[in-house]
């Protein structure tokens, strides 16, 4: 888990943010004043594409 700090971002104090999740997901809390904001959580999906090998027709022995 990568921890990161904002410093002076609280929209309450000014004071400096530090980005981290639980259990209930992401958030920012204030070291300052203990404000905390909600992070809306990020849904990564991957699209799989299958491939195939083509067969060679003239294939030298």
């Amino acid at each position: 888990m990568k921890e990161m700090m904002l410093l002076r971002a609280c929209p309450r104090c000014g004071g400096d943010l530090h980005v981290t999740e639980d259990v209930y997901g992401s958030f920012n809390q204030c070291m300052q004043c203990g404000h905390i904001q909600d992070l809306p959580d990020v849904r990564v999906t991957a699209s799989v594409k299958r491939v195939t090998a083509k067969a060679k027709d003239n294939v030298a022995a």
